[in-house]
Formats: structure tokens, sequence, C-alpha cells
């Protein structure tokens, strides 16, 4: 199900809308933590289970794919802070906070670790890639339309390009 920020104020989010399939297979064959905790997972990093490895998955007897995402150590509201938008207490609760998600994309109180071996597999084989080095290679965009996911279209049309 689509979790969305149902409060600018505070911040808060919800779930919205209907379950959503991923995978668009039938829903007997799709991943559920109570239905089906061996069914098929349709997150990213579970498409690419053959690049990433997989690992125990969080209902026993599950597996899941080994998760690149992580977001200990960063500094949300650094920015803001600086520019006295928020105060250095507001900034602190933020990020004593801001936790993270598990495996199954549920939210928790904790920031998400990625597993260490697919950070090490990401690195080697020239996956990480970073808005510093992206800026000095030329993007040829030749995708085709897709309004289905994170590929839309009108993303290309956003991009800096260079006169």
């Amino acid at each position: 199900m689509p979790i969305l920020v149902v409060d600018q104020t505070t911040g808060a989010v919800a779930p919205a809308g209907a379950p959503r399939n991923n995978c668009l297979l039938p829903a007997a064959l799709v991943y559920d933590p109570v239905t089906n905790p061996t069914g098929t997972r349709c997150g990213d990093p579970d498409l690419a289970a053959a690049v990433w490895g997989t690992t125990a998955g969080i209902p026993a007897g599950s597996r899941r794919a080994l998760q690149t995402g992580d977001n200990v150590g960063i500094q949300y509201g650094l920015k803001a802070l600086l520019d006295g938008a928020i105060t250095p207490e507001e900034f602190v609760t933020l990020n004593e906070k801001i936790g993270g998600t598990d495996a199954d994309s549920n939210r928790r109180a904790a920031r998400s670790v990625a597993d260490l071996p697919a950070l090490d597999i990401a690195y080697k084989a020239g996956i990480v890639a970073s808005g510093k080095n992206l800026g000095k290679l030329p993007i040829i965009d030749s995708r085709g339309f897709d309004e289905s996911g994170i590929h839309y279209i009108w993303r290309k049309l956003l991009r800096a390009r260079p006169h």
C-alpha cells in the first residue's frame, strides 16, 4: 500500500489507497508476510536478488534480497539548521525520531541499515552513483513511454542540460 505524507506540518505519513502488486502477478504468487511468506517479492532489490544475493526474511522461512538502502549517519535538516529555519533542538529531535524502514518497507524507530555484502557488490560493480560525478557524464535519455512507476517520462525534462 502506498505511504503518503498526510500532514505537511508534522510530516505524519499514513497508508493511502489500495495495496499495490508491483509484480503484476496473481495475488496468490506475491509475497505477504502473513499469508504468503515465500511468495515473490516485488521491490527493486528483490527483482535484482541475483545481483545482491539473498538472506533470511522477516517471517521465518522467507528469503529476501540483501538491501543497499541506508540512512545511518544522514543529518536530516542540516541545511535548515544552518539557515536558521529550525532550532538546534528541532534538528536533534528530527534526527532522533527520523527512523527508517525494515526489509518489508514498514516504518520503524531505528534507522535503515544496509546489508554490508550488498554494499560491497554495489561499490565493486560501479553501481553506486552520486550527483557529484553524474554531472560530468553525458546522459543519453532514450526512454519510452512508461507512466507506471519511477520512470515517468517528465523526469527527463527536469534534468539540467549544458548549453
